[in-house]
């Protein structure tokens, strides 16, 4: 199994580097997880679904129903346009969390995925997105003002800004891109509702919304594997297009035929 494959299925599994809200600079470890578990024995050119609160890989895909998606959400994005989760469907996503103030992980994550921007700007199945976790301060007008300073093509990549709550929600619910709020978190440690640790990663969404990697966004090589995880799930929801045109029924057993 390739090095960054397993390095990405272990960050869904552990969590890896969640940093600050307010960015603070300091030293990125290089060292991963001793304990990223060895996926060797699955095949590698499928993705695996997420489930459960500790978003755990499931490559047997037997249950897509229990699969962790993006919720529904309706935003702005840096033109000021609305933008929510029905603008996704149909499309692969990739999703990630910044915020236009940050001097820490945030300038290494925007230009890390200007590699995934520029492997897929004449692919119109593709949507960036980038949601601001400090969306009071990151209006639309400035949020557009930082994706000109960024090249930040805006037919691929949309800045998103809200209502803060919402946005949180979305992150912790969706996504896991909050864990020191978790239940069982030290008490010194719990943040309230307006508080947000916000992540290094990136995920991958699949045209339901469905979460089918998660990467390193300060990793060149994370997201080359990013990149070639889009063709893998593009022929695969070509695979499953082309078999459900010939017996409707397909899309119902897709998952259970798929995992024998």
């Amino acid at each position: 199994m390739r090095k960054d494959t397993r390095m990405r299925t272990g960050l869904a599994i552990v969590g890896l580097s969640f940093f600050l809200l307010l960015c603070k600079e300091e030293k990125i470890s290089e060292e991963y997880p001793k304990d990223i578990t060895d996926f060797a024995s699955y095949r590698t050119e499928r993705l695996p679904f997420f489930l459960g609160k500790d978003m755990r890989p499931d490559w047997d895909r037997k249950d897509q129903s229990k699969a962790r998606s993006l919720e529904e959400f309706s935003f702005r994005d840096q033109t000021g346009s609305q933008f929510g989760g029905k603008n996704l469907d149909g499309k692969i996503s990739i999703v990630s969390f910044f915020f236009t103030g940050c001097q820490g992980i945030c300038p290494v994550l925007t230009n890390k995925l200007k590699i995934v921007q520029k492997a897929t700007l004449d692919q119109d199945d593709v949507t960036i997105l980038s949601f601001s976790v400090t969306p009071d301060a990151d209006t639309p007008e400035l949020l557009s003002v930082y994706a000109k300073k960024q090249n930040i093509h805006y037919k691929r990549w949309k800045l998103i800004t809200g209502d803060r709550g919402q946005i949180y929600s979305l992150a912790r619910r969706s996504l896991n891109a909050d864990t020191y709020s978790a239940q069982d978190a030290p008490e010194e440690e719990k943040l309230s509702s307006k508080d947000f640790l916000h992540s290094e990663n990136v995920y991958l969404l699949d045209t339901k919304r469905r979460i089918r990697g998660v990467y390193s966004g300060r990793m060149d090589a994370s997201m080359q594997e990013l990149v070639r995880d889009i063709s893998v799930l593009r022929k695969e929801i070509l695979e499953e297009k082309k078999a459900t045109d010939r017996d409707p029924s397909f899309g119902m057993k897709f998952s259970e035929n798929e995992s024998k």
